[in-house]
C-alpha cells in the first residue's frame, strides 16, 4: 500500500528545507566539537587559554537542539513514553488517537510560539550579551523561537497528514512510527 503523501511534500521548497535543516545540524554539530577539541588542546598542550569559546559553543549547541527537535518532529522519531498506540488495535481508532495527539501538540506549540515570541522581543529590547565575547544574546535565543516554529510547522502538518490518511495505512505501517 503506498504511503498517503501531501501536494507539499512534492516540491522543491519542501525538500531544500529538508537539506537545509540536515545541513545546519551537521554544522551545529561540528562547529562545537571542533571548538571543545581546539580548547583541550590549548589548555593542556599549549597551555594558553582559548577565551570566550563557550558563548560559541552555547551558541551553535541551542541551534543544534532545536534543529534537532525540528527535524525529529518531521520525521517522527522522538522518543515516546507512549502506551496507548499499542491499545489502539483498529485503524480508524489509531487514526483518531493521532488526530487527537497532533491536535493538541498544534494548539500547545500555538501557545509556545506567542510565549517564545514574547520573549525573544523582550530579550533583544533587554540587550543582554555573553559574558566573554559580548556576543546578543538573541543569537542562542532566537534557537527557541525557531525551533518551536518548526515544532509547530511539522506537527500541523502530521495533523493535516493523519486527518487524510486511510486507517488501513496505519494498520500496515505497525506500530513503531504511528504516532507523533
Amino acid at each position: 500500500m503506498e504511503k498517503t503523501t501531501l501536494a507539499i511534500e512534492k516540491t522543491f521548497l519542501w525538500n531544500a528545507v529538508l537539506k537545509a535543516l540536515r545541513f545546519l545540524i551537521f554544522i551545529c554539530g561540528v562547529i562545537p566539537l571542533v571548538l571543545i577539541t581546539v580548547s583541550v588542546f590549548m589548555r593542556y598542550i599549549l597551555h594558553k587559554d582559548f577565551f570566550g569559546y563557550e558563548d560559541i559553543v552555547l551558541l551553535f549547541t541551542l541551534w543544534l537542539y532545536y534543529l534537532a527537535a525540528t527535524y525529529a518532529t518531521w520525521e517522527e522519531s522522538h522518543i515516546k513514553g507512549d502506551m496507548m498506540s499499542f491499545i489502539f488495535k483498529s485503524g480508524k481508532a489509531k487514526k483518531f488517537y493521532n488526530i487527537s495527539l497532533n491536535a493538541f501538540g498544534v494548539i500547545c506549540m500555538a501557545f509556545w510560539m506567542k510565549w517564545g515570541f514574547e520573549y525573544v522581543v523582550w530579550n533583544f529590547n533587554a540587550g543582554g550579551r555573553t559574558s566573554a565575547l559580548k556576543m546578543p544574546l538573541i543569537a542562542s535565543e532566537l534557537a527557541i523561537y525557531a525551533g518551536i516554529c518548526g515544532l509547530f510547522f511539522y506537527t500541523l502538518f502530521h495533523l493535516i497528514r493523519y486527518i487524510k490518511i486511510r486507517p488501513e495505512e496505519l494498520l500496515s505501517r505497525g506500530d513503531e512510527n504511528d504516532v507523533i
